[in-house]
């Protein structure tokens, strides 16, 4: 089930990750504060985005070599697999 989707809607780039603007968006619209939520994402951005956003963030490193470059960014978690999330 689908509740809501955040997308650009525009051309500006400044709505774009690392900018926080689409997870305040969802958040927004879920009624879910920042220190209530969690990113998960693939990206360095996507765990800057989340820092922004003062939300939760754990790094999907789904590529060798990618635990590591998300370690200088510190996120709140790294998982190798998506089943580690369950």
């Amino acid at each position: 089930m689908v509740a809501g989707v955040s997308a650009r809607a525009s051309a500006d780039v400044d709505e774009l990750k690392p900018p926080p603007y689409l997870l305040l968006q969802a958040m927004s619209f879920l009624g879910v504060p920042p220190e209530s939520s969690v990113m998960v994402g693939d990206s360095a951005t996507d765990i800057e985005a989340a820092q922004r956003a003062g939300s939760k963030s754990i790094a999907y490193a789904n590529k060798p070599g990618k635990r590591e470059k998300f370690m200088k960014y510190r996120p709140t978690g790294i998982v190798d697999q998506m089943t580690e999330l369950i």
